[in-house]
């Protein structure tokens, strides 16, 4: 790319993207576990989400290490993370319908301190938090909080942003299991996505409120990236319901 020529097939650029042409397998590539112990454990989702590049780099079919691969690197470490697209709980699946038993099974494989359905990198959805994927966290897990998306508080947003079938109801239901259980939640939003209404952006601040007495609320703005078709040349509204309250955030701001 330095010497001007086109980017390998799978690589997004501001000029364009070309599709990979073969997928490898996962077991024959170290998992980038040098990091702090993270530890890749899947790529691919199923999902296609207007502001995310997984897809279109990974594809959409999920592919998973297997778990004697993970439970060799994870032996390296005290604290065990993961590299995965946005649902950990997904491992061993395809991403719609889950696998929470093999997902056992990878978590007992494990010893030392592992951190699961945290950020960076491998939260979940709010749709896949159930007690049987929550009591998992608890059993096995050393990590107090989980983290998950919601991105907005209105449904037509969710709808426009192609977020694959959870609701905000989903996003309310997985924050009081968290609660429940004793599991601090923390809950992704975008704010400035381009086709927001000003009672789209109420929503989402009404939900960033509730969210927040009772957890955490992880607040970005949205900047479009190459390779997320409808968004990538996409910009945030000039004026908006939020600019007019002062209410605006970046990649680090943090509502509590």
């Amino acid at each position: 790319m330095e010497e001007g020529r086109d980017p390998p097939p799978g690589v997004a650029t501001a000029a364009g993207y070309t599709p990979a042409r073969h997928t490898v397998l996962l077991d024959g590539y170290p998992p980038f576990s040098q990091i702090k112990g993270f530890v890749e454990i899947t790529r691919g989702c199923p999902f296609s989400c207007g502001y995310c590049q997984t897809p279109r780099l990974f594809g959409r079919c999920m592919r998973h290490r297997s778990i004697d691969e993970i439970a060799r690197y994870a032996s390296r470490y005290r604290d065990i993370r993961f590299v995965t697209p946005p649902n950990a709980f997904a491992y061993g699946s395809d991403g719609v319908h889950l696998r929470l038993d093999r997902v056992e099974r990878l978590l007992r494989s494990l010893k030392g301190r592992v951190y699961f359905g945290t950020f960076p990198p491998g939260e979940v959805r709010p749709e896949c938090v159930s007690r049987q994927s929550v009591e998992l966290v608890l059993d096995h897990c050393a990590n107090t909080r989980l983290h998950f998306g919601a991105q907005s508080g209105s449904d037509r947003v969710l709808r426009r942003l192609h977020r694959g079938g959870h609701t905000v109801e989903d996003v309310v239901r997985a924050f009081d299991l968290c609660r429940e259980h004793g599991l601090v939640p923390v809950v992704d939003f975008i704010l400035g996505l381009p086709f927001e209404s000003d009672d789209d952006q109420r929503a989402t601040l009404d939900l960033v409120k509730m969210v927040a007495r009772g957890g955490k609320a992880h607040i970005h703005y949205f900047m479009p990236l190459p390779g997320t078709p409808p968004l990538q040349d996409a910009r945030p509204p000039v004026r908006s319901f939020l600019r007019r309250r002062r209410f605006s955030g970046n990649s680090r701001s943090t509502a509590e």
